[in-house]
C-alpha cells in the first residue's frame, strides 16, 4: 500500500495521548523528500521550528582511506570537509525549495542513512518522522532498498510515508 499508493500512509507504532509537537523529517535533496515536508505540514503536523530535519551522507573511499593507510586525524578532517559541503547543499536545496529563513534544527552526519535516521529519532525523539518515498519496486528495489521501508520495519516513532506525486 506504501508503495504503490497515491496517498499519504501515516503508520502509528505507539499509543497517541497528545497531538504531534515535534516532528523529524529525513531529507534526501530530492523532490520526494520536499514533497513530504510540505504534505506533512499541510496535514498539520509541527512546522517552522518545532520541524527538525536530517541529512545522511556518505564519505566515498573512506574505507580506502583506512586501507591506505590514513590517519584517523586525516580522515576525520576528510569527514569534516563533506559534512560542510553536505551542508551547504542542504541549506542550498532548502533556500532553493523556500525553506530556507526558519530557525529550524538541522541534523548532518556521515554513514548509511537508515543509521542516520534511526540514531536521529534515538536523540530528538520526535513525535513523528516524516518520509517521502521514491516509488521503487522490482529489481531497482532489490538493488538499492528502501531507507523509508527500513525505518517503517524497525523505529517504534509514528511515520508518516508521502509517496511522490502522481
Amino acid at each position: 500500500m506504501i508503495r504503490t499508493g497515491p496517498f499519504p500512509v501515516l503508520m502509528v507504532n505507539r499509543e497517541v495521548d497528545h497531538p504531534y509537537r515535534t516532528a523529524l523529517a529525513a531529507v534526501d535533496l530530492s523532490a520526494p523528500s520536499m514533497n513530504a515536508i510540505r504534505t506533512g505540514t499541510a496535514l498539520g503536523l509541527p512546522g517552522d521550528n518545532r520541524l527538525a530535519l536530517v541529512h545522511a551522507f556518505l564519505l566515498l573511499g573512506k574505507g580506502q582511506m583506512f586501507y591506505a593507510g590514513l590517519s584517523p586525524d586525516t580522515i576525520d578532517r576528510n569527514v569534516a570537509e563533506e559534512r560542510l559541503r553536505a551542508n551547504k547543499e542542504l541549506t542550498e536545496f532548502l533556500e532553493a525549495n523556500g525553506l530556507g529563513n526558519s530557525e529550524r534544527s538541522i541534523h548532518v552526519e556521515e554513514g548509511p542513512p537508515s543509521e542516520v535516521i534511526s540514531t536521529a529519532v534515538e536523540q530528538l525523539k520526535p513525535d513523528v518522522l516524516i518520509m517521502g518515498t521514491n516509488a521503487r519496486s522490482g529489481s531497482t528495489k532489490a538493488l538499492l532498498g528502501s531507507v523509508t521501508e527500513e525505518a517503517l520495519r524497525s523505529l517504534d516513532t509514528d511515520i508518516l510515508a508521502v509517496p511522490p506525486p502522481r
